[in-house]
């Protein structure tokens, strides 16, 4: 079995699939990234640690005008 590839910050492996584990204003999030690729799970990560900061900034009730 050759060796898994490094798994992006704030990942981690769980059998084969790449888990979301990170903390945002003392908040742990943890998600199933549903994925094996390193290079997709960084981008996937990325984005929900980015919304997980803007709804800390906004409030949880983000509501549009429509």
């Amino acid at each position: 079995m050759p060796p898994r590839p490094k798994n992006p910050k704030h990942t981690y492996w769980r059998g084969d699939v790449l888990w979301a584990r990170f903390t945002v204003a003392g908040e742990e999030f943890r998600e199933s990234l549903s994925t094996g690729s390193p290079k997709t799970a960084a981008k996937l990560v990325e984005a929900m640690r980015d919304k997980a900061v803007a709804r800390l900034k906004r409030g949880q009730d983000d509501k549009s005008w429509d």
